[in-house]
């Protein structure tokens, strides 16, 4: 009889906890990685697993930055309470993005033949820039990802959700240009 309850009630707490994680209810957002100097893009990670957002055209990102003074730096960007980057910047070495560890190769995913049209430069809900003197080239950025087709889906489903958008430069040295990258981020 005793392991009668042990097991009912193991199965009771099993499926309390299937419900608190049903994907359907979760939110998602999707990161894509652009490269800073021939807007290539290269890749994305889809998270889902918001709970609490309710946000609806503001994306509820924060940054924080530690500018690389006398030690290192950091840009860490939050969705809600939720890291979704992490990323060293060196002061005198190359940094490296350290979340997510993995992005998924850009093969991964499918194109559509026709492109989206690209939304006004004022859904883009810029997150973290510190290259204030030069401009933002929101159409090359943009072209990278226009022909994604989960970019037709996430855009579709939340057509008033802004677009995040960050630049993460692992170190401020010129020479270390090719690892800089764009950072745009989408949600359903």
């Amino acid at each position: 009889m005793k392991y009668l309850i042990l097991i009912f009630s193991f199965l009771t707490i099993l499926s309390c906890k299937k419900e608190t994680l049903d994907p359907s209810k979760l939110k998602r957002v999707v990161m894509y990685q652009v490269d800073y100097l021939t807007y290539a893009f290269q890749g994305g990670k889809e998270f889902s697993y918001f709970e609490n957002d309710t946000s609806t055209q503001v994306l509820p990102l924060t940054a924080s930055y530690l500018f690389p003074g006398s030690s290192d730096g950091r840009l860490t960007v939050r969705y809600t309470k939720d890291t979704i980057f992490d990323g060293f910047i060196g002061q005198n070495t190359l940094g490296k993005i350290e979340y997510p560890q993995n992005i998924d190769n850009q093969i991964h995913y499918f194109r559509n033949e026709n492109p989206m049209e690209k939304p006004a430069n004022s859904r883009f809900q810029t997150v973290f820039y510190d290259l204030v003197s030069e401009e933002i080239p929101y159409d090359s950025i943009w072209k990278s990802i226009e022909r994604l087709m989960k970019v037709e889906i996430y855009m579709s489903r939340n057509n008033i959700a802004n677009i995040g958008l960050f630049l993460y430069r692992p170190s401020f040295d010129p020479i270390y240009q090719k690892d800089w990258k764009w950072f745009v981020i989408l949600k359903n």
